[in-house]
This record gives structure tokens, C-alpha cells and sequence, in this order.
């Protein structure tokens, strides 16, 4: 009576153990499953922050909100190729950032030297640098265009709506008054009235 009443007693916590088990593995993949989180980060919209930059410290402001947003990504998110491609973006906009950054203080530098010859009468070297100014800031701009439709998937139907408003955002109204002042100047106007024009619609 002894043994048989050991022998099932022994057997009940064998079965006991094992349903232990398989109830805190069940238990800990549910746990794991119900945590997963996926959070990611679009590089286009961090593109037209940068692109509607002004000044370089706008610039250095976009940069540290990437750089922000890509950490957040690596606490939150569970899945590597999500942070695998925060860490990118965030790379990608500092690069793209940094390269902009010297091209405002450049800008910024020829705009003041245009300024400093109008002032000292010398209209025709203030001319030529007006002109150079037009032509790096135009080219710059048309980069950053490129570069957003390049960030967009080709399969996005959104892309139209988005190119559209990347144009309105990016291409200022003073435009046509940059262009106007480049006709005039590229005929050969000496009217230091035109070039001032031309410096100002710029600022």
C-alpha cells in the first residue's frame, strides 16, 4: 500500500513539474510577444526640414532632432532593421546637414560682399558677385529638390501631392525678382539701383 501510494504520488508531481514548464514558457512568449514594438523614421520629412532651413543654426536644429528621433527608435523599437535604418537616416541627415551648413555661410559671406561693394560705388564687381550668389543658391535649392524626390517610393501615390508641396515650401516668391535682376544684369547694366535690387530680393 506504501509503495504503490509513493510510485503515484511520484508520478503526479513528475506530471506536475512538466506542465510547470510548459506553462512558463507559454507564459514568457506571450509576455515577449505583447511588448513588441515597432517604431521607424522617414527620412523624407527630416529632407524638407532641412531644405526650408534658413540659417545654420535651423541646420544644426534638424540635426540634433534626427539624431534625437534615431535613439528613441533604438529604446523603443524591437525590430533591428527599424534602428538599423534610424541609425542611417539620422547619418544621412547629418551629412546632407553639415554640406548645407557651409554652403548658407557661404551665401552669407558673398551677400555681405556684395552689399560692402554696392556701398563703395563698385557696381560692376558687385554685380558679378550678386550673380554668383544667384547661381549657388538656385543650384542648392535645386539639390535639395532632387533629393526629397529621391527620399519618396516611386510606388507612393502621395508623390505628386508631395512634390507639389515641397515646390510651394522650398521655391521662394522672390524667384522672379531674382530672375528679372539676372536679365538685367547679364545685358550689361551698370545701374547700381538694378544690382541693389537684386542684392536685397535675396536677403
Amino acid at each position: 500500500m506504501n509503495t504503490i501510494f509513493t510510485n503515484s504520488f511520484s508520478g503526479m508531481g513528475a506530471f506536475s513539474s512538466h506542465y510547470t514548464k510548459n506553462y512558463t514558457k507559454s507564459k514568457k512568449k506571450s509576455k515577449s510577444s505583447a511588448f513588441s514594438v515597432r517604431r521607424s523614421m522617414n527620412e523624407t520629412g527630416y529632407l524638407m526640414r532641412l531644405a526650408q532651413a534658413k540659417t545654420p543654426s535651423q541646420v544644426a536644429a534638424v540635426i540634433a532632432l534626427a539624431r534625437a528621433d534615431a535613439n528613441a527608435v533604438k529604446q523603443v523599437s524591437t525590430y533591428s532593421s527599424e534602428i538599423t535604418k534610424a541609425k542611417k537616416i539620422a547619418k544621412s541627415i547629418e551629412k546632407q546637414g553639415n554640406i548645407k551648413s557651409a554652403r548658407l555661410r557661404k551665401e552669407n559671406q558673398l551677400e555681405k560682399e556684395a552689399k560692402t561693394e554696392l556701398s563703395a560705388k563698385k557696381v560692376k564687381r558687385a554685380k558679378r558677385t550678386t550673380e554668383k550668389l544667384i547661381k549657388k543658391r538656385r543650384a542648392r535649392k535645386a539639390e535639395e529638390r532632387i533629393a526629397i524626390a529621391n527620399s519618396i517610393p516611386i510606388e507612393d501615390r502621395r508623390r505628386r501631392h508631395i512634390d507639389e508641396y515641397v515646390g510651394d515650401s522650398i521655391i521662394p516668391e522672390s524667384t522672379t525678382a531674382e530672375c528679372t535682376a539676372t536679365e538685367y544684369t547679364a545685358a550689361g547694366t551698370t545701374d547700381s539701383s538694378i544690382v541693389g535690387a537684386s542684392v536685397d530680393c535675396l536677403v
